[in-house]
């Protein structure tokens, strides 16, 4: 279960669900070619697929369940299967995104391609500056992307006791011939002034993954914790009504020990959605859409058991007026991406079409139920 093989012609990889995308990327970089993944070193294989997968390769190829070309599965009725473009077609159709009540992958054969090493990190700015960094923002999602899919960015904004109010930059672009060789895409970006620190350099895949754990898990693996999500169209107006709609609820949580409250913000780009169409199209139901998108994840840790219920509170509210915001602006959109949900939020956001023919799948390899009634997050 946590094999990692790469073909002869080293076009695919097969990779067992047990593996954590380090191990992946640390078997594939002596080869030169990894494949698309997560960008947190610790975050599960199996899982992340599944419910989509968004990647540093993303703009460039797609989400990770658009690059698997077969999966093993085991049925609820013990039939080891696999299901490919050619072969249970509705089976692979809904394994890219549907998640994982359709029965239990033990293999994941994913497409292959060259990598060498990447430029990235990771930049800091007072929350002062979130106007210029939304402003470009915009900006990439609507043009930089699209003249360079090589590039990926995240940025956010949080709050420590240590710090208080902060934004970051997560800056990835997958070529890169120079630590002093910054891509043009960035260069807006790299112009926002008050830097507080800056990682940002070539590194190889893995390093920017391990980094990346640092800053998202941290002591975090013992703090309690919950991820939230919700989308929009992008929009510069919008967007920084979110921010201030995060300042605003954030502030009620100051007082808890431990808390480290934040919301990054990422773009659905076109070319993301282009490959959503690929070798019969995933489930993730947003195929069709014709401008680019925003993907909020508001997260939250904190120490105590005694303040669950007024952080979570706090961020199903931040979640819910953010919502309410964009559909005033007409710019909301009922897409939850799986792997950010929390337990509150219903992650069946296909739309109604592909939620039925989901349904239909689930039905046909499991008849009895068994994975409906074991999954907390099951279709239907």
């Amino acid at each position: 279960m946590n094999r990692i093989s790469v073909s002869e012609d080293r076009t695919t990889v097969s990779i067992g669900p047990g593996c954590r995308w380090l191990d992946v990327y640390d078997t594939l970089e002596p080869f030169g070619l990894t494949v698309v993944g997560g960008r947190v070193a610790s975050v599960g294989v199996g899982g992340l697929i599944l419910g989509g997968g968004i990647s540093f390769h993303s703009n460039l190829h797609g989400w990770a369940c658009d690059n698997v070309v077969n999966f093993e599965v085991v049925t609820a009725g013990g039939d080891i299967v696999n299901a490919n473009e050619t072969t249970n077609q509705d089976l692979f159709w809904a394994l890219r995104g549907g998640g994982s009540s359709l029965g239990v992958v033990t293999r994941f054969d994913v497409k292959a391609f060259p990598q060498g090493r990447m430029w990235g990190g990771n930049r800091y700015h007072p929350l002062s500056q979130s106007a210029k960094l939304i402003q470009q923002m915009i900006a990439f999602g609507e043009r930089g992307v699209v003249e360079d899919p090589k590039a990926s960015l995240i940025i956010g904004f949080a709050w420590t006791e240590a710090t208080g109010y902060f934004s970051s930059v997560s800056l990835q672009h997958t070529d890169a011939d120079s630590d002093s060789d910054s891509p043009k895409v960035f260069h807006g970006l790299l112009n926002v002034p008050e830097v507080l620190g800056d990682s940002c350099s070539s590194k190889t895949l893995s390093n920017l993954t391990m980094e990346l754990d640092g800053i998202s898990s941290g002591d975090g693996h013992k703090m309690r914790q919950s991820f939230w999500t919700f989308t929009t169209y992008l929009d510069e107006n919008l967007l920084s009504e979110i921010v201030e709609l995060f300042v605003e609820e954030s502030k009620a949580l100051t007082h808890v020990k431990g808390i480290l409250s934040g919301v990054g913000l990422q773009v659905i780009s076109m070319g993301m959605i282009k490959h959503m169409t690929h070798a019969g199209g995933n489930c993730l139901g947003l195929e069709g859409e014709t401008r680019p998108l925003l993907l909020a994840n508001p997260s939250v840790r904190w120490e105590n058991q005694d303040d669950d219920q007024l952080v979570l509170d706090t961020y199903c509210r931040f979640v819910k007026r953010a919502q309410e915001c964009a559909t005033a602006r007409g710019l909301g959109h009922g897409f939850l991406y799986k792997n950010y949900a929390s337990q509150f939020q219903k992650a069946n956001s296909y739309g109604e079409g592909n939620e039925r023919k989901l349904l239909q799948v689930n039905v046909a390899y499991d008849p009895n139920g068994l994975f409906r009634s074991l999954m907390a997050a099951h279709i239907g």
